[in-house]
């Protein structure tokens, strides 16, 4: 992989994380691509992973620690009562 395509796939981590905490694993990683509409094809055809769970995977274990993130924080309705 040259560092163009590694450029492209942190830019792409970057968009679907943004305004996110950081992901709990490479599942919810996987989830917000689908969510961004990235398909098994589209892994396959724009990033040369055989699908969206092994495109996450990379993801997620070459990105997760080079960003800050938005901490997250208890909507009122979650919070728990004392």
């Amino acid at each position: 992989m040259n560092r163009q395509e590694l450029q492209s796939l942190r830019e792409l981590y970057f968009r679907i994380t943004e305004k996110r905490g950081r992901p709990l694993d490479f599942w919810e990683v996987a989830a917000l691509l689908e969510v961004y509409g990235i398909r098994d094809i589209d892994a396959r055809k724009e990033y040369g992973f055989s699908s969206v769970f092994e495109l996450a995977q990379f993801l997620y274990t070459h990105f997760v620690d080079e960003r800050e993130y938005p901490e997250r924080r208890l909507t009122a309705r979650e919070e728990i009562p004392p």
